[in-house]
């Protein structure tokens, strides 16, 4: 229940489709000879276009998420393995056209792969099912497949965990799939924006791991952004920090992670 409610409730919230539905509002409540209504509607899509994307609201709101945790964190020891939570495959594009079509978020590939290249002994987990309510194809861990083929990579060390459709069963299907041992090290690897979700997750289910951020869509402290981005691009970054915003919250108040933003060790 608690995956379609979120689904549902993303839907009406996100800031695309929250300018679309007041302007269709506007129009209909001026067809309608309600003026008022419609101009109030009518002045609400323009805050928002203003906000979310002449002064990119998203920037402001996706840096604090994605400073969370560090970059390229110290891998000196060795992992035991790394795990990477899968999404960004657009499984629609994909299955349609026969060839890898990706949202966004190449990088979580990316960076898999490398990581695997430099640590040979680590084990390799690729997490994720189909997310889709509708789209009732193959998940995103059964489309990775495609990428290390197309790659030439030997995929034979990766186990593909295929039945989670968010992050907190990303945790415990990998954890239920695996059973790491308390001494072991592992690595996971998503986008940064996402990690704060991710590791509280990953640490109410009692598991510990290192948080290996990429996929970064702001400059961080030196971001500085304002007047200066697209609007499709500041409507997508203003959608991803505020999904995950609440996300954030939605985990913390339905029990699903340790706290409301969690942070690395040495962080509050």
């Amino acid at each position: 229940m608690f995956f379609y409610l979120s689904k549902l409730f993303w839907i009406l919230i996100q800031p695309d489709n929250l300018i679309a539905m007041s302007l269709a509002g506007a129009v209909i409540f001026a067809w309608l000879g309600w003026r008022k209504t419609g101009f109030v509607l009518t002045g609400t899509s323009a805050v928002m276009y203003l906000v979310f994307v002449t002064f990119a609201a998203g920037q402001y709101l996706i840096a604090p998420l994605e400073n969370r945790f560090p970059a390229n964190p110290d891998l000196s020891t060795p992992p035991d393995g790394i795990i990477l939570l899968s999404g960004p495959i657009d499984s629609r594009l994909t299955e349609a056209r026969g060839q890898v079509s990706f949202q966004e978020g190449a990088e979580r590939y990316i960076e898999f792969i490398g990581l695997l290249n430099r640590y040979p002994d680590a084990v390799g987990i690729v997490s994720g099912g189909n997310p889709s309510v509708i789209n009732k194809g193959q998940g995103q861990a059964e489309l990775a497949k495609l990428i290390f083929r197309g790659l030439g990579f030997d995929s034979s060390r990766i186990i593909f965990e295929t039945n989670s459709r968010n992050t907190f069963e990303n945790a415990v299907n990998t954890r239920e799939l695996i059973k790491p041992e308390t001494d072991e090290k592992w690595v996971v690897v998503t986008s940064a924006y996402h990690m704060p979700r991710a590791i509280g997750t990953f640490r109410h289910i009692g598991w510990e791991v290192m948080p290996y951020p990429v996929d970064y869509r702001s400059e961080g402290e030196k971001s500085n952004r304002f007047f200066t981005m697209g609007g499709g691009e500041a409507l997508s970054v203003a959608n991803l920090a505020i999904k995950e915003w609440i996300g954030l919250i939605a985990y913390y108040i339905s029990g699903r992670s340790t706290k409301l933003f969690p942070a690395a060790k040495n962080k509050l």
